[in-house]
């Protein structure tokens, strides 16, 4: 409601609607203070919180949950987020005159201190700031001494301290609301796909008298479509299989296909994966390419960044199952897995070369991206090690969890074989939500794993930190360009927007502190 208010000043006949904040009033043919179109996002809640509001729609609570959780994002940054970034530009005026001295000093690089001098202290905003600073941390990174080191470490301390200010002002609002999110009951398959399963389950595994019964759609990646579907009367196929099948719209662009032989490498290797049964290549039968596993009892336990139920029991059990993953030969895998024909080098530059050429594309400032992808460079050495399979994408929405144990790990699409410390950084923030870290890496190294050297963490620490907010990137002009609408990419581009933005922050201010 506050909002529809703030969308109707200045009249509804107006081209450009405007906000006041404190003092300042913004347009949304301008960049606000936000970095975000709000009106795509204010536009897309009023219509799906109305669709909830449905008796009959089962995916009602799920709607709900993630567009309250965007919404809380939205009114935290519109209440909190000028007064944080006021804060940010005092602390950095109390570098000004140290920094303005250390640029004068390095050739070129003079005419950047007029710049900062303005938008510090007679025109303070920070938007407009931010693309200097950049730019000044460009010039200290080129010219390594002591005092550029410190201005680093000292500017980016002061920027994930507004990042962490915000994401508890977030944090503290989502207290009172706190729920799990369900899996969604989304439409299955047509008829015409219904009758299609129905005769290929009857042809390739000689199931004369089978039905299909119930089909249930659910969450997790937003590349591939998994549906639950019950089976009667069936002698040779379980109760109940899963249907993995692609679909248009993912952000991979793997095929389910290339995952079954893994899923069966990982099957008979002790790992807490569903049974495969058959892959299917031909995407006439029902539209797409499709493997059948068996189904693994669990529900999600949190999202990509958050676990809503802690439990030590489950986070041993992780370490287990990484443990063992990771203790594989990666050459039982065969030469189709990513990396598997490179070097772990030669992989992570590949990488970091096409997601630095998309952060650069989009011309968003970053003070914490100029410096990570300089840190990173210059200890692209790091990354060598032990190899093994890497999963890429351990969190919440790609395991399941029963009674507080693991019971499957889910969406093999993003393997990669590299060096493990990727895992175990991918997973680091989640972990320490259960249990102490020292404790999983000794139950890691327990059930076969070896635990990485600190160098080798934290290169891949900061690397998944950078990877994530990239990908949310490409994820968020999805969605602020209008070519999606969905509830989930708006909270992932909003809400886990914010936090993981939060955590790389912290990450880079560790880092510039310790090296």
């Amino acid at each position: 409601l506050r909002f529809s208010r703030l969308r109707q000043q200045g009249g509804a006949g107006e081209a450009h609607t405007k906000f006041s904040c404190r003092h300042r009033t913004l347009s949304h043919t301008e960049k606000n203070t936000m970095h975000i179109p709000v009106e795509r996002y204010l536009a897309m809640l009023q219509k799906e919180l109305a669709t909830s509001l449905m008796p009959e729609d089962d995916n009602a609570k799920r709607i709900a949950t993630y567009s309250q959780r965007v919404l809380n994002q939205l009114v935290a940054r519109f209440n909190t987020l000028p007064a944080l970034e006021l804060k940010a530009i005092q602390d950095l005026g109390g570098l000004l005159d140290e920094l303005n001295a250390h640029l004068r000093s390095i050739d070129g690089a003079m005419v950047l201190t007029g710049t900062l001098t303005w938008y510090i202290r007679n025109d303070p905003d920070f938007e407009k700031l931010e693309p200097a600073l950049q730019k000044v941390t460009s010039v200290l990174i080129a010219n390594p001494s002591d005092k550029s080191r410190s201005l680093l470490q000292r500017i980016v301390t002061i920027l994930a301290a507004k990042e962490a200010a915000l994401d508890k002002v977030t944090r503290e609002q989502e207290l009172s609301h706190q729920s799990q999110d369900k899996k969604a009951e989304v439409p299955p398959l047509d008829d015409k796909q219904k009758r299609a399963l129905h005769n290929y389950l009857k042809t390739k595994f000689d199931e004369p008298t089978i039905e299909l019964g119930a089909i249930k759609a659910i969450t997790g990646g937003g590349s591939k479509k998994t549906l639950i579907i019950k089976l009667l009367n069936a002698r040779k196929l379980p109760a109940t299989i899963v249907l993995r099948a692609d679909h248009f719209g993912g952000v991979v662009e793997s095929t389910v296909v290339d995952e079954y032989q893994l899923i069966q490498t990982l099957y008979e290797g002790g790992l807490p994966v569903p049974q495969p049964y058959i892959a299917e290549p031909d995407p006439s039968i029902i539209g797409a390419a499709f493997v059948l596993l068996g189904l693994l009892e669990g529900e999600n336990n949190g999202d990509h960044i958050s676990i809503y139920e802690p439990s030590r029991t489950f986070g041993l059990d992780l370490a287990t199952a990484i443990g063992k993953l990771h203790s594989i030969p990666p050459e039982k895998f065969g030469n189709k897995i990513r990396g598997a024909t490179m070097t772990t080098r030669e992989l992570v530059l590949q990488e970091m070369r096409t997601f630095e050429t998309t952060w650069r594309g989009s011309d968003q400032a970053s003070v914490v991206l100029e410096m990570g992808y300089a840190w990173l460079k210059d200890h692209i050495h790091f990354v060598d090690g032990a190899r093994a399979l890497n999963h890429c994408d351990l969190a919440c929405h790609n395991w399941l969890a029963k009674d507080g144990r693991l019971t499957a790990i889910l969406d093999w699409e993003t393997t990669v074989i590299s060096n493990p410390a990727h895992d175990l950084a991918y997973l680091y923030h989640l972990v320490i939500q259960m249990m102490p870290w020292e404790d999983f890496i000794a139950q890691y190294e327990k059930a076969g794993g070896k635990a990485p050297a600190q160098q080798e963490f934290d290169f891949f620490l900061l690397w998944t930190g950078i990877w994530r907010i990239t990908f949310l990137f490409v994820a968020r002009s999805f969605f602020h360009s209008g070519m999606s609408e969905s509830v989930v990419l708006a909270y992932g581009t909003q809400h886990l927007w914010q936090r993981a933005n939060c955590e790389l922050h912290k990450t880079m201010a560790r880092i510039a502190e310790r090296y």
